[in-house]
């Protein structure tokens, strides 16, 4: 019987799908159970005795990674390399502005390896962790340690690129390079976050201009005040008799009733 037909069969009948983790729990004790049966080639000692007499290669872990592991192209920004949504960073990308080959394992995403287009080695950038945006003001201890720590690698990296500056540079452009990078690498000073206060609105008292247009415009037959009113509204007031007829609604009841 082949054993996907022997799984499918163990599977229906105890309803039971291991995790990766029990799997290789349960191929670990299958081993150290067939391990320990006498070797065909020597019965006197067990399968396991006779792989551990059997003498060990030094396996170069680098160039495991090389083969093993999985690789894109990315390029290099201001913050490291941008990857599953996280940034990674070392010291040895500043100042680098191009694309890299990046070595990963999913199993261990702390760290990828970077490597240039001709696969020279660059470095093994880590994961950078967040930083809390109000580390100051609303984090803990760590936050803040975390906070000064990034800002010290920052002065330490700009002296870093100073210090370059200063051997191939003349002496009379450094300090307008110097200018330069400390204003692209300033950091905004943390205000301390000010109670808000509501005012209440004030309403203010709607005040009615009607225009006063030179056009005659022909006057219809009002049913209502109403009526009248928000013809005046839109074409103004003819004469002054409309302005006084105005000038009369607006104080009267029904007014106030509809508009206030």
């Amino acid at each position: 019987m082949r054993n996907e037909k022997l799984h499918k069969q163990i599977h229906e009948k105890y309803g039971f799908t291991p995790t990766i983790e029990q799997t290789r729990m349960m191929i670990d004790k299958w081993l150290e159970k067939y391990h320990s049966k006498p070797c065909p080639n020597d019965k006197t000692k067990t399968i396991k005795e006779v792989l551990n007499e059997v003498e060990k290669q030094n396996i170069d872990e680098n160039i495991l990674d090389d083969l093993m592991m999985a690789q894109e192209m990315k390029n290099i920004g201001r913050n490291g390399i941008r990857f599953l949504k996280a940034d990674y960073f070392d010291e040895a990308l500043y100042g680098i502005r191009e694309k890299t080959v990046i070595k990963y394992s999913l199993f261990d995403l702390s760290y990828i390896k970077v490597y240039t287009l001709k696969g020279e080695f660059i470095c093994k950038a880590y994961r950078v962790t967040e930083t809390h945006p109000l580390a100051h003001q609303m984090g803990d201890i760590n936050d803040i340690e975390d906070y000064k720590q990034k800002i010290e690698k920052q002065h330490k990296l700009r002296k870093k690129t100073i210090k370059a500056v200063r051997e191939h540079f003349n002496i009379e452009d450094i300090d307008f390079i110097e200018k330069e990078l400390l204003d692209n690498m300033k950091f905004q000073k943390i205000e301390p976050i000010k109670e808000i206060t509501i005012q209440p609105e004030q309403q203010k008292e709607q005040k009615f201009e009607p225009k006063i247009k030179t056009s005659i415009v022909a006057r219809p037959l009002f049913k209502s005040n109403f009526e009248r009113y928000e013809w005046h509204m839109q074409n103004g007031c003819l004469n002054p008799e409309d302005r006084n007829w105005l000038a009369d609604y607006i104080k009267s009841d029904e007014y106030q009733e509809i508009y206030k």
